[in-house]
């Protein structure tokens, strides 16, 4: 099984590689929002925060060719913007796209797209993608016992044709079909308000409904890079974007901005990067750990609401310090009475309570859970550059 998997992959790489000679060399206009800098190019498309000085690079930084490559493959028009800066992982350079997930090759000296989807599944994410973006779980194939790699191949071109909305799709991707989207490593999935398939680099989805996001008949894609980033396999001090001078360099680790300095910009457990100008005065905690951060850092005066259980020593060890802050439940009409500047909240809280929050305007800002001591250290940390309050 190893071996065909290893057969597979040569077979793709080599298509993949066919098709990306073939693409001539193009040329692309720059805007008001993206603009050259030393050894390549700044982006502020897709930063998802309003400070227009705030994006992504792609260089040529430490001999590391990403901009020159970027540009050779069709740049933003083809592969899309950069939703991150330039990172290692898995002893690699990569870098993410508006499409893609790039990894530098430095034996070829070239970049590649790498199979994302397929390492999401390696790293456990299936379960988060099939709940919060109906992904179907990749298929085990065991029709292709036996197969040639070329056979497999031809296969898995077979399941698309099952639909043709999705195959028309499919076949329609840049700068190719199989080197926009891989393989199908799923069959045609009828999930009832929608059609899918996940391939190895994206998710295609035909809606049988009308949807906020799609109209009925419409096919979308969730791209893999994008995926990665909501599910928190980009690092997020990758995905957090920046000035033009910290962009031009490599990053190696999480992003350090000097104690107390705003405006800032975090991202949260969601992958949703939030703009901070100045230090939050009305924050509304909506999680007994965030109520035990917040009153060990901040003075009380700047804590609008604490949740309802904070006042009780029998729930937590900041009982005294609570007593006389108002408190409140998820209603959102609760917390929306109050002003917040700040709302903090979990991947547990009620998620229909934080979109009607979001949707007014409030800016709620996810944690992750405090369910092991580096996430409980990760989350003091965060939550202390949230506040400005790093230096404690």
């Amino acid at each position: 099984m190893i071996g065909r998997k290893r057969h597979v992959s040569i077979a793709v790489a080599t298509l993949s590689v066919l098709f990306l000679v073939l693409m001539a060399n193009p040329v692309f206009s720059q805007s008001a929002k993206d603009w050259d800098i030393s050894g390549g190019h700044f982006y502020t498309q897709a930063s998802g925060v309003p400070d227009e000085n705030l994006g992504f690079a792609v260089t040529n930084s430490d001999g590391v060719y990403f901009w020159d490559e970027y540009a050779r493959m069709g740049g933003p028009e083809i592969l899309g913007h950069p939703i991150s800066n330039r990172y290692v992982q898995d002893g690699f350079w990569v870098q993410a796209t508006e499409k893609f997930l790039l990894q530098w090759n430095p034996e070829t000296s070239q970049i590649n797209f790498l199979n994302v989807m397929d390492r999401l599944s390696e790293e456990g994410y299936d379960t988060f993608l099939l709940l919060s973006r109906q992904t179907p779980h990749p298929d085990r194939w065991t029709d292709e016992a036996g197969l040639s790699a070329w056979d497999v191949i031809l296969n898995r071109f077979s399941v698309i044709a099952s639909s043709p909305a999705i195959s028309l799709a499919y076949w329609s991707g840049q700068p190719s079909a199989l080197a926009a989207f891989g393989l199908p490593t799923s069959r045609v999935v009828d999930q009832g308000s929608v059609i899918s398939l996940r391939t190895q680099r994206a998710v295609l989805q035909h809606w049988l409904v009308a949807t906020p996001w799609a109209q009925k008949g419409q096919v979308t894609v969730n791209w893999g890079s994008q995926l990665a980033r909501d599910a928190g396999f980009i690092p997020g001090f990758a995905s957090q974007p920046v000035d033009e001078k910290t962009a031009i360099f490599p990053v190696h680790g999480p992003i350090t901005v000097e104690p107390g300095a705003f405006p800032r910009t975090v991202v949260d457990a969601t992958g949703q990067a939030h703009y901070i100008k100045d230090p939050p005065r009305r924050i509304v905690s909506l999680t007994l750990g965030t109520d035990e951060l917040l009153l060990s850092m901040v003075d009380p005066s700047r804590l609008a609401a604490v949740t309802y259980l904070a006042p009780s020593s029998i729930w937590t060890n900041v009982a005294d310090t609570a007593k006389g802050l108002k408190t409140v439940t998820t209603d959102p009409e609760l917390i929306a009475a109050l002003q917040p500047d700040l709302v903090l909240a979990a991947t547990y809280t009620n998620a229909d309570s934080l979109k009607l929050l979001k949707d007014l305007g409030y800016k709620v800002i996810t944690m992750e859970l405090f369910d092991s001591v580096a996430r409980i250290k990760d989350n003091i940390r965060f939550v202390a550059r949230v506040v400005g309050e790093d230096a404690k």
